[in-house]
């Protein structure tokens, strides 16, 4: 079956929530939003026993280098990224749950966009693939220009253990890694997630308040890497960003 967003019967989502039953939920994605996180883990969490997520470079790329936030966010307005704060919070919980996996792929970019569902029984399980990100406007939730078109399947299709080994063997390339280099230090991805997604709560909760956001994207790029490697290396950081 074909769902390209184009209504609310034909919304990636819609499929997710819908088919989701009690099992593991695997997924690839080159991007995501905080707010597609925090939906997985309200929605989602009472049913999925271990998540496994293979996620590609989220804060900096050829198009958004100076823009993290807009690229976290899916937004081109940094008032919507002062709305963050409680999801983005939201999306750090649900990180450190231990059945959560996260990993990325390095020096390489995770460009497959995958998400599937297994249980015991086969025909409860399913598979979307195609050009969804893991986003608001990926999974039809959000208004978007952008023509989407993805194949869904239950686990009784021809592909899905197809598309299931793939996963696996993806899972354990060499260049699929728990860490992400970040100016030359390995950090764990999951933390490394963990505290940027907390740099976005902090951003809303004023500590860069006094930055004029608009002109100083940069800047607050090169601020959180600094904090993400002091914190990774276990230093502490006294007083304010003035």
């Amino acid at each position: 079956m074909l769902y390209d967003n184009s209504s609310s019967e034909k919304s990636v989502a819609r499929w997710i929530l819908d088919q989701t039953k009690t099992g593991r939920l695997d997924v690839t994605s080159g991007y995501f939003t905080v707010g597609i996180l925090a939906m997985i883990s309200r929605k989602l969490n009472e049913k999925i026993d271990a998540y496994r997520f293979v996620l590609g470079d989220i804060v900096c790329n050829d198009q958004d280098k100076e823009n993290p936030i807009n690229l976290l966010t899916e937004t081109i307005t940094v008032d919507a990224a002062l709305q963050l704060n409680k999801v983005a919070r939201e999306a750090v919980a649900f990180l450190h749950q231990e059945n959560v996996k996260v990993r990325t792929v390095e020096p390489n970019f995770c460009h497959a966009k995958t998400i599937l569902f297994r249980t015991l029984r086969q025909p409860d399980c399913y598979f979307v693939t195609g050009s969804s990100n893991l986003t608001e406007a990926g999974l039809g939730l959000q208004h978007t220009s952008n023509i989407e078109l993805n194949v869904v399947g239950q686990g009784t299709a021809a592909d899905y253990p197809e598309i299931c080994h793939w996963f696996d063997e993806l899972w354990e390339r060499d260049q699929t890694q728990d860490y992400k280099t970040v100016e030359g230090n390995k950090i764990p991805f999951k933390q490394y997630l963990s505290l940027h997604l907390s740099m976005q709560a902090y951003v809303t909760s004023g500590i860069f308040r006094e930055l004029n956001c608009q002109r100083n994207h940069r800047r607050i790029q090169l601020l959180a890497i600094f904090y993400l490697v002091l914190l990774w290396q276990g230093d502490q950081v006294y007083g304010h960003v003035s």
